[in-house]
């Protein structure tokens, strides 16, 4: 099983990160083309030293994202962390230029104290959110997620098109060997994950360097429990749509509610006839196909420069007298924005605690 870890925090502004000469002198040379690049857009040639709210906020977003993360890879599990800062306005109700660069290098120590405490050689920043969360006449509160990857994928078995049957979701103590010989330590679920991740996620070396921002996210869940579910993060980006119930039901399934391919997403009831936890070869087909249209539609149509950046897939079970079963699937598409000045292209180390 694939773990997705959550962390909390909440930093002080007055205390900066300790970061090397060069990062310093890189973090500098960043900051510098952002700064010119707000003015750029404002079309103003001397730029005021504070901002609103919201313009602090898309100055984080491009901030982080341009200086600490090239996405260009992925590994098998997905980390989120998140971190909350409080930033107070001045006598005009901005935020002053000093105050939004220390909140600035404050999320990244954040996110680098959790980011160099991965053991694991494998890893990657893939991407920063902050959005705003609360405010008042004097200050307002952010929340910035951190989202990583790590470790390779170790599970090599039984690649899509498949031709075992599998476990719904890890949901028993014991389920080694009860669907087929190769069901050891995994579940439908994570071949999913797996193979959904292959065809779909945006990571791409041999494109100019870039990263993404301003994630949308999408759940989908054959019942109505707003994607709880295990191997889903609580506080994965919050859903901007849910897809869910009878907006998931399969219109091609010649018999409803015999618990084969009624949803578009795998759902068991036992209360209906056929009840079972061990997905078919069949079933396992049409559900990642299925799966697989539901994430296409997640891009807008052009696409332009929106790509999936995310996809994670849980299971989960709703126990009364009778209990149902079922995949979660939670989407993100994301800006993917292209590097074009060469001395932006490296990323920046992000801060050693």
């Amino acid at each position: 099983m694939l773990p997705l870890l959550l962390g909390y925090g909440c930093s002080n502004l007055d205390e900066l990160s300790q970061e090397s000469p060069q990062n310093a002198t890189d973090k500098a040379k960043y900051l510098k083309y952002l700064h010119e690049e707000i003015a750029s857009k404002d079309q103003l040639s001397n730029r005021s030293s504070d901002y609103s709210s919201s313009e602090a906020v898309d100055f984080l977003n491009e901030g982080l994202n341009l200086m600490y993360c090239r996405p260009d890879t992925s590994y098998a599990e997905s980390l989120f962390y998140l971190d909350t800062i409080t930033m107070s306005y001045n006598g005009s109700g901005r935020i002053d230029e000093a105050d939004l660069e220390s909140a600035l290098g404050d999320i990244a120590e954040f996110a680098g104290s959790k980011y160099h405490a991965e053991v694991r050689s494998d890893k990657i920043p893939v991407m920063f959110n902050v959005r705003q969360i609360s405010g008042s006449i004097l200050n307002c509160e952010i929340e910035a997620t951190f989202v990583m990857e790590a470790g390779a994928n170790s599970l090599q078995s039984d690649l899509y098109p498949y031709e075992f049957e599998w476990i719904y979701g890890q949901w028993e103590q014991d389920v080694s060997g009860e669907c087929n010989e190769e069901e050891v330590n995994a579940d439908a679920a994570d071949l999913f994950r797996r193979d959904l991740r292959r065809a779909l996620l945006f990571r791409k070396k041999t494109e100019r360097p870039y990263y993404f921002k301003n994630p949308f996210t999408v759940c989908f869940s054959p019942s109505s429990n707003s994607c709880v579910a295990e191997e889903i993060p609580l506080d994965f980006f919050p859903a901007d749509t849910i897809v869910e119930g009878v907006e998931l039901l399969n219109d091609d399934d010649p018999m409803s509610y015999d618990n084969f391919n009624d949803f578009l997403l795998f759902h068991n009831y036992s209360g209906s006839p056929d009840y079972h936890d061990c997905i078919s070869v069949d079933e396992m087909n049409f559900h990642y196909d299925s799966m697989y249209v539901l994430i296409q539609g997640v891009l807008p149509n052009p696409s332009g420069y929106n790509v999936i950046t995310q996809i994670e897939i849980g299971y989960e079970w709703l126990a009364a007298s009778e209990f149902t079963i079922f995949h979660s699937m939670v989407v993100s598409r994301a800006q993917k924005v292209t590097i074009l000045h060469e001395e932006l292209e490296e990323a920046i180390l992000l801060p050693i605690p």
